[in-house]
């Protein structure tokens, strides 16, 4: 009971704003979930079950380390959007949206890219976001590329200022734990 207690007298005068919400979740009518997704994970198929899209909760465990990201990271106010280039899971880039959409980055909606192997983050400030370019290529194991609104192509409803993940097969396999 006082571990309890000295938790509660720790936390009870932080303010609302220090406070980060994570969940995970799967796909349902009104959401576009997460990390989770509901099936047969061997309970049997009368049993409601979610289950890792990775079943090696490697994707899961990469979310959690990097879900509280560091205060300079956020104070550049750099606007991100999701762009999905993987071939193999549609809705890729609205999951990543809203597993993102807690952790205090500037998002705008995600879209649809034409296919591409290698996630990408493009950096249309001309640098001027390096440490949220630097934490994106991290997270996403992807490269930075200098791009002008007209090269590469954006894609339709693609927004051509701040920072674009385009999300690519790779980036797909590793989120299923391929």
């Amino acid at each position: 009971m006082s571990d309890m207690r000295a938790i509660y007298d720790w936390g009870k005068n932080l303010p609302d704003s220090s406070i980060v919400r994570v969940a995970l979740t799967s796909p349902a009518p009104a959401t576009e979930g997460n990390l989770l997704d509901s099936y047969n994970c061997g309970m049997g198929p009368g049993v409601s079950q979610l289950c890792a899209d990775d079943p090696s909760f490697a994707m899961i465990h990469r979310y959690i380390a990097a879900v509280l990201v560091d205060p300079a990271v956020l104070a550049e106010k750099a606007a991100v959007q999701f762009a999905n280039g993987a071939n193999n899971f549609p809705g890729l880039e609205s999951r990543v949206t809203s597993m993102f959409d807690p952790t205090g980055l500037q998002l705008a909606d995600p879209i649809a890219h034409r296919a591409v192997a290698q996630t990408v983050v493009l950096d249309y400030s001309n640098g001027q976001f390096p440490q949220t370019a630097k934490w994106l290529a991290t997270f996403f194991g992807a490269s930075v590329v200098a791009a002008t609104p007209t090269s590469p192509a954006p894609a339709s409803g693609q927004q051509t200022y701040g920072l674009v993940v385009v999300l690519g097969h790779d980036f797909a396999r590793r989120w299923l734990g391929q």
